[in-house]
């Protein structure tokens, strides 16, 4: 993880420098810059699900191929929290 984070350090200024992104006609940015009740209680949900899965979500997607029950039961929880989420707010 320390190199990811020290490679956005590095070049996450010139990326924005660009026009727009490789494969995008603009940049998406975030505007909004509140702390809200939704943003605290769902960062905790993915923090709990993260540390009791032991996994970062992008390893832990890649690791299903393995077929290993514990990482094929994460990714449906991960589909199904997607999936109730698209309910109750969209």
């Amino acid at each position: 993880m320390g190199g990811a984070v020290l490679f956005n350090i590095v070049t996450f200024h010139f990326v924005l420098k660009q026009r727009h992104p490789l494969l995008a006609p603009s940049f998406s940015l975030p505007t909004r810059k509140d702390i809200t009740k939704e943003l605290v209680i769902g960062s905790a949900i993915f923090g709990l699900g993260w540390g009791l899965a032991g996994f970062c979500p992008a390893p832990a997607l890649v690791s299903a191929v393995t077929g290993k029950v514990p990482i094929i039961v994460w990714l449906a929880s991960v589909v199904v929290g997607m999936k109730v989420y698209k309910q109750l707010y969209s």
